[in-house]
């Protein structure tokens, strides 16, 4: 219920810090033990300029190379009711994942995210992503999540990419 914070760090060594928040009152409100930081130069925080972590969009090749990956199914996910959209879409991942196959399940969503400013957002597709970023956390290597825009060019370079 605090409306103000104050914080408090105090050195523990060169690159090691406790900090101690408490309300206007004094009252504690949170105790780090240890944070360790390490040198940022100018170059790194150029090159963050854009935040940590964020959403970019990268056209696929014409024809992607092949190697010796086995080919992965894809699952386009449709529809317009996001209810309906997810609970498909875990039952898809449920399958795949019971069916223990050898090559990870493409889930290939439109419009899922926002890839540009003003890019407009599908709001029956956008859950998928978070479930399916979720999926391959908790199972790495089984599953590969594309968003493709309006261009044919690119629901056909997901599925060659796939296939």
């Amino acid at each position: 219920g605090a409306t103000a914070l104050r914080v408090r760090w105090r050195p523990l060594g060169p690159h090691a810090f406790r900090v101690d928040v408490a309300d206007t009152t004094g009252a504690p409100v949170a105790a780090i033990d240890s944070v360790t930081t390490r040198p940022v130069t100018g170059g790194d925080v150029r090159r963050r300029s854009g935040g940590l972590l964020f959403v970019g969009w990268s056209p696929a090749p014409a024809r992607p190379e092949r190697d010796d990956r086995p080919a992965a199914d894809v699952h386009w996910v449709t529809g317009d009711d996001p209810e309906t959209v997810v609970a498909e879409t875990v039952e898809a991942l449920q399958r795949w994942l019971a069916a223990d196959g050898e090559h990870p399940l493409v889930v290939a969503t439109a419009h899922a995210v926002a890839a540009a400013p003003g890019d407009i957002v599908d709001l029956a597709q956008a859950p998928v992503w978070g479930l399916v970023r979720t999926a391959q956390n908790e199972h790495p290597g089984r599953f590969v999540l594309a968003d493709v825009d309006d261009d044919p060019a690119s629901r056909a370079a997901v599925a060659e990419a796939a296939g």
